[in-house]
């Protein structure tokens, strides 16, 4: 019944299932995307530019959930001291690039079992809450158990200026945007 739905199902006499449809995409929806951008700026200026800390270091902090090291904390957490996507900074906007066109390229060299392929989308719902309370800390300075970013959004409280971060977020790579995005804004008071 639901090939009936479905553009070209009937004419070809081939089942949604078996690859009958016109688009066949298959996807997956990314969690944390400003998280993972944001992480890898962190490592990448306190470990490998500033050499503040040794990434070993860095992982044990992440591995106690910053116990005794609030001040690396506050400082990885901090637009000011460590590159953040959602404020115009070229490094953070590049990481997010990066891992965008990365995952889209891996999962459209993928076939699903229809023949068509695979898309990523960046609109989670709220599971970006969910899976963050099941998840460890993170080198951006996120604490364990804390709320994953959503969508293409930045992380929550890094993003002073509207306009910066719509600029970070018109940089992203519409063609690597195929399955779907959520940018979600709030403003307080």
């Amino acid at each position: 019944i639901l090939s009936a739905l479905f553009e070209w199902p009937i004419e070809k006499g081939k089942d949604l299932i078996e690859g009958g449809a016109t688009i066949n995409a298959s996807g997956m929806t990314v969690i944390g995307l400003a998280d993972v951008a944001d992480s890898l700026s962190a490592i990448q200026r306190v470990v490998f530019e500033e050499r503040s800390v040794t990434f070993g270091e860095l992982l044990e902090a992440i591995n106690t959930n910053f116990e005794h090291v609030e001040a690396l904390c506050k400082r990885l957490n901090s637009p000011i001291k460590t590159p953040k996507y959602g404020n115009d900074d070229p490094a953070a906007d590049a990481n997010a690039q990066w891992v965008i066109t990365f995952l889209d390229n891996l999962l459209s060299a993928t076939e699903n079992y229809r023949g068509g392929r695979y898309r990523v989308g960046y609109w989670a719902m709220t599971n970006h809450a969910g899976f963050g309370r099941l998840m460890q800390a993170l080198p951006n300075g996120r604490k364990a158990r804390e709320n994953f970013a959503s969508g293409i959004t930045p992380v929550s409280g890094v993003t002073p200026s509207l306009t910066a971060a719509l600029s970070s977020v018109a940089k992203l790579p519409a063609v690597a945007l195929s399955s779907g995005m959520a940018l979600n804004i709030k403003y307080t008071p």
